[in-house]
């Protein structure tokens, strides 16, 4: 048979990519229960500073304040364990296996998600070919019913140990871990591990130069990637079936299976497409039910704001009319004010002017009796005619007398009228006086 690819380096990276995967689909939960429990130790700044970034996948400020936070813990061993638990995490996701693996490596054993940990480890392991230590501690955690307990799944378990065991080429070992995890995801129906794993078997049989098995598994992955939408899985499948048809020499289906290979790598190579792979696969899995969840989300937006919208216009009404009736009472309290003025206004006018009248025409004729006397007085002078002078003297005084009267009494109104004259009766005892 024609070997195409380096079935271990083709096996190792199915595998890698599995595994990330699973890490991924688990992750929102084991993140969930890492911050309630973290919780405890909120108090402190920089850790709680890390648990925000950790959470929100910014993995270099996450690596930074769990490295300040140990430098300032007290000998409290769990919160350093969660900073080196965040640190080793932020490094495996940044793909710097060797450091994450020395974080991990600090956590104590007494650690909420010490068999987690085992899990990153053993990954890691796998990624640096060290197969033998991924076993070991894969091992540690295999009989312990941890199935689906935040991030920790039986299946990914058993399919790493087949993989670790066969590049160590202990093939009937790995073949019992792939067969058992075959059996698991029949049961559940998991179509896109059973194309990872269908593809594993297949690779171990052609390694152990047992086509005629092999080919089998190979088509059950490729039937099986037609319902799957991770178009790099379409991809391998398609390759690996050219490959099977070249080597029954029917050269017309290996032509077909190239073609789709090479459309699935073209796809897959096209920058512009690679965009829209992610979208797709993102979207696929929530979609119907995330349509479904966003009408009636912008349903009730709607609602929400159309309340919204008529209570504000109620409240402004009531607003407006509030103070167009407060501005109403105003201005008819303010015409009665001025209707009232202008009534009292007029009536002092009138007083005004029926005073000036009278008091005009009482001192006109004061004065004009006064300059007739002083006419006849001017006479008696020349003639020097006493008798009648001394009789014009006194009608001179008490025409002068009646007039200063006149204008004494009209001064005392005047007084009277701007309030600045008045007078208080009050009883005395005269001896204290």
């Amino acid at each position: 048979m024609i070997r195409y690819r380096n079935p271990v380096v083709f096996l190792f990276v199915i595998i890698s990519n599995l595994l990330f995967s699973q890490q991924k689909i688990e992750e929102t939960a084991l993140n969930k229960e890492i911050r309630i429990k973290s919780n405890q130790f909120i108090g402190e700044k920089s850790f709680k500073k890390a648990q925000t970034f950790f959470l929100q996948k910014e993995w270099d400020s996450t690596l930074v304040h769990a490295m300040k936070q140990i430098s300032l813990s007290n000998n409290d061993t769990m919160l350093v364990d969660y900073c080196y638990f965040f640190r080793g995490h932020g490094f495996n996701e940044k793909k710097l296996f060797e450091e994450a693996k020395q974080e991990f490596q600090k956590v104590s054993r007494n650690f909420d998600f010490h068999l987690q940990i085992k899990m990153f480890l053993g990954n890691i392991a796998i990624e640096q070919r060290e197969f033998k230590k991924a076993i070991s501690y894969f091992k540690e955690i295999e009989h312990l019913n941890i199935d689906g307990d935040l991030g920790l799944n039986q299946s990914s378990i058993e399919v790493n140990l087949g993989t670790s065991y066969l590049h160590l080429k202990k093939f009937d070992i790995a073949e019992f871990y792939f067969s058992k995890n075959t059996r698991r995801l029949e049961i559940i129906k998991d179509t896109l591990r059973l194309v990872y794993t269908y593809g594993n078997i297949a690779t171990m049989y052609y390694d152990q130069y047992k086509d005629d098995v092999a080919i089998p598994y190979f088509k059950k992955a490729y039937d099986l990637s037609k319902y799957v939408v991770d178009f790099d899985v379409k991809r391998r499948a398609a390759k690996n079936m050219a490959v099977v048809e070249e080597n029954r020499k029917d050269f017309v289906k290996a032509l077909g299976y190239r073609k789709e290979y090479e459309k699935w790598n073209n796809f897959l190579n096209d920058q512009n497409k690679i965009y829209e792979v992610a979208q797709i696969e993102k979207k696929f899995a929530v979609e119907q039910k995330q349509k479904q969840v966003t009408v009636l989300q912008a349903e009730n937006k709607a609602k929400e704001a159309q309340k919204k919208v008529y209570l504000y216009s109620g409240i402004f009404l009531l607003f407006l009319l509030g103070i167009l009736f407060s501005s109403y009472k105003g201005k008819i309290k303010r015409n009665k004010i001025i209707t009232t003025q202008k009534e009292n206004l007029d009536a002092l006018n009138a007083t005004k002017d029926k005073l000036f009248s009278i008091v005009s025409h009482d001192l006109r004729s004061s004065v004009h009796a006064l300059k007739t006397s002083n006419s006849a007085l001017s006479e008696s002078l020349v003639t020097k005619n006493f008798n009648v002078l001394e009789g014009l003297l006194q009608t001179n005084s008490a025409i002068v007398n009646g007039a200063y009267n006149l204008l004494d009494n009209l001064l005392h109104w005047a007084l009277l009228q701007t309030k600045q004259s008045y007078f208080e009766i009050a009883s005395m005892r005269l001896f204290f006086i």
